[in-house]
C-alpha cells in the first residue's frame, strides 16, 4: 500500500510540475553554451544553484541525463519525479557516500564523450550559492565543462 501511495504521489507532483512550468513564459540563461556542447558530442556537468534545481529538472525532462542528489529523505521526491522523466540519479553527498558517487560520476565522464551530468554545487545544507570544491574537481580530473545554468519564469514560487 505504502509503494501504491508513493508512486501515486510522484505521478500527481510530476503533473502539476509540468502544469505550473508549462504554462510559465521562460528565458533560459545558459542554453546556447550547452547546445553547443550537445552538438559538439562533448560532455557536460550542468551546475545549478540548489534553489533553482525544480524549474531546471522540469526545462531539461527530455534529455538524457545523469544527476547527482543527496541521500537524504527530501532528495527522494525529486529523484523519483526526475527518474519518472528518464533522468538516473547518483545518490550521495559530501556528508553521506561521497566518494562513491564522486568515483561514480568521474567513471561516468570519462567512459563517453557525450555524458549529461547535473550538479547542484551548493547543495541543500549550503551555504546557499557558494559552491563546494567536489564540482570543480570532478571537471578538471574528467577535463569536462561546467555551464552553468538558470531558469527565470514569468511566475514563481518556491519552498522554504
Amino acid at each position: 500500500m505504502k509503494k501504491e501511495f508513493e508512486l501515486l504521489k510522484t505521478l500527481t507532483l510530476s503533473i502539476t510540475l509540468k502544469f505550473i512550468y508549462g504554462t510559465n513564459r521562460k528565458t533560459i540563461k545558459g542554453k546556447n553554451n550547452y547546445m553547443k556542447l550537445i552538438k559538439k558530442n562533448e560532455s557536460i556537468i550542468f551546475s545549478v544553484w540548489h534553489g533553482h534545481l525544480l524549474s531546471i529538472v522540469h526545462d531539461l525532462r527530455h534529455m538524457k541525463i545523469n544527476a547527482l542528489a543527496g541521500t537524504h529523505k527530501d532528495a527522494d521526491l525529486i529523484s523519483q519525479i526526475a527518474t519518472k522523466w528518464g533522468w538516473n540519479m547518483i545518490r550521495g553527498s559530501s556528508k553521506e557516500k561521497g566518494a562513491n558517487a564522486y568515483k561514480s560520476m568521474l567513471q561516468l565522464l570519462n567512459k563517453s564523450t557525450n555524458s549529461l551530468l547535473f550538479i547542484t554545487p551548493d547543495g541543500p545544507s549550503g551555504p546557499p550559492k557558494i559552491p563546494k570544491r567536489g564540482i570543480v574537481r570532478l571537471a578538471q580530473k574528467s577535463r569536462t565543462a561546467i555551464i552553468p545554468i538558470h531558469v527565470k519564469y514569468s511566475k514563481s514560487w518556491g519552498f522554504k
